[in-house]
This record gives C-alpha cells, structure tokens and sequence, in this order.
C-alpha cells in the first residue's frame, strides 16, 4: 500500500507527443528567425570589450588577504626547509661526535697496550 503511495506523489508527466511536435516546430521557427537575422547582418556580431570599473575597498583587501597568504606559505616553507638543515646538521654532529669519542678511545686502548 505505501508503495503505491509512493506512486501517486509523484508528479512526473507521461509522455506527451503533440508536446514533443510542438516545441520541435517552436524549434524551427526560432533556428528560421536566426537564419534570417544571419543573413542580414553577418553571422558573427563583434563583442564590445566592457569597460575597466574602479577596484573597491573590497578589491584592496582581497589583494591584501592573497599577499598574506602567500606571505605565510613562503613562511611555513622557509621554517620546513631550516628545521631540515638543522635535523641534518645535529645528526652529522652527533655522528661527528660519536667518531671522534671512537677515535679518542682507540687511541688510549693503543696507548694501554704499548705500554
């Protein structure tokens, strides 16, 4: 029973083919009417380019919010790039570190055993 509810809300109309004939002959009409008028004054009409209008106080602050925007992407990837170079600085020097206490200790291990 609901289904058939259903059914009946809809409002979708039935095919209808005087309709289809009569906006095929609207059709007709309107692409004769356009013939004509190409005929007469050339297929292509040249569009006027529209005049520049003032920017605003909106506009400036547009191109404001874009700059700082940019600002901050420049920003964020500036920070990326030294927080990068200083992770790998500090792993060279803790290498560096760590070879050079190596060394230190081979050094007094051969100093033990020539004594």
């Amino acid at each position: 029973m609901k289904v058939i509810k259903r059914l009946k809300r809809t409002n979708k109309p039935a095919f209808n083919p005087k309709l289809l004939k009569e906006s095929k002959d609207k059709r007709d009409i309107l692409a004769e009417q356009l013939q004509k008028i190409e005929d007469e004054y050339g297929k292509f009409m040249v569009k006027l380019p529209e005049p520049k209008r003032a920017d605003t106080n909106w506009d400036y602050i547009l191109k404001e919010m874009t700059e700082a925007a940019e600002y901050f992407i420049q920003r964020r990837k500036f920070r990326i790039f030294k927080a990068k170079k200083f992770a790998v600085g500090s792993i060279m020097a803790t290498k560096s570190k760590k070879n050079t206490e190596a060394q230190r200790i081979k050094v007094i291990k051969e100093d033990e055993s020539i004594l």
